[in-house]
């Protein structure tokens, strides 16, 4: 077993279980989808039920979920059940009910107080940071409630550098950088990196040259697809000498990678809960900087 998979079990009791009981079976597996950030969470998640032996299909659409009995039903993690999203808690309803064991795989949970009180008791919740444990706990009384810790943690760069080069994406690197942040990549190593994000969550304001490198590898979150976008950015962030980002799988790919970087908080506080929750004590290279959040901003 390596070093990774090894932290992965000794970290992730609860979901090990999970994992080693579904093994044989084939679940479906709904990915979040989004930017290379959540592509690194689906790379990795295909990685780990490889590893525990778990058959899968996936499956995206809320009105294919709505159709299906007597399943479990594998929701991908990330930061999607919180007000400024809707397509976590789309996908939620339309999967409970029919007999469906439901699992939420490592999220970031506020809000959505309605839904969480309506989930039954064969709903399984992993809460990746202590704002959402404490949130779900309150708000989802009959759900099964756990401490889980953010899926991209457990990415195996070796297994992406390989299959890099097996299928052949890693000549279309240099390609991507230039298209999408208007520079080659050997003009950027090592050199520090600000990869600040704007938009609904960002807190810090952009100064100078900027690359906010989840946006630039978009190939989605299915097989090959997620491995190809997951393994550009952890190649985008392994030119800097070190990284400075709001991005949470920006921070968690350069620290993977092995990168000195700084983290700063989002508007709801993912990231500086992940990062004490799961980064602290494992990742000395990766520090935070400046104020956390620590109120959920979506309470009343």
């Amino acid at each position: 077993m390596t070093a990774l998979r090894s932290r992965f079990e000794d970290q992730n009791a609860d979901l090990v279980a999970l994992l080693k009981e579904l093994s044989g079976e084939t679940v479906i597996y709904v990915p979040n989808h989004g930017n290379a950030g959540d592509s690194l969470i689906a790379a990795a998640t295909y990685q780990l039920l490889a590893t525990y032996g778990v058959e899968y299909e996936v499956m995206s659409a809320p009105q294919h979920l709505a159709r299906v009995e007597g399943r479990t039903i594998l929701l991908g993690g990330g930061g999607n059940l919180v007000p400024l999203y809707s397509t976590m808690a789309t996908l939620m309803r339309a999967a409970i009910g029919r007999a469906n064991r439901v699992v939420l795989l490592p999220h970031s949970v506020r809000g959505n107080e309605e839904l969480l009180a309506e989930l039954p008791p064969e709903t399984v919740l992993f809460c990746r940071e202590a704002l959402s444990f404490e949130h779900a706990r309150r708000h989802a009384a009959r759900a099964q409630v756990h401490f889980g810790h953010d899926l991209g943690l457990y990415a195996d760069l070796d297994l992406l550098d390989a299959q890099a080069q097996a299928e052949g994406f890693a000549g279309e690197f240099a390609e991507m950088v230039a298209e999408k942040a208007g520079i080659s990549p050997e003009a950027l190593r090592g050199k520090d990196l600000s990869c600040i994000r704007g938009g609904a969550e960002g807190t810090v304001k952009r100064q100078g040259r900027n690359f906010d490198a989840s946006t630039y590898f978009r190939f989605g979150v299915l097989p090959g697809g997620a491995e190809k976008a997951a393994w550009m950015l952890a190649e985008f962030v392994r030119l800097g000498r070190t990284v400075r980002t709001n991005r949470l799988h920006v921070g968690i790919a350069a620290g993977l990678a092995g990168i000195e970087t700084v983290l700063l908080d989002n508007n709801y506080g993912k990231i500086s809960g992940v990062y004490m929750h799961s980064m602290r004590d494992h990742f000395p290279h990766v520090t935070f900087e400046g104020e956390a959040v620590t109120q959920d901003p979506f309470s009343a």
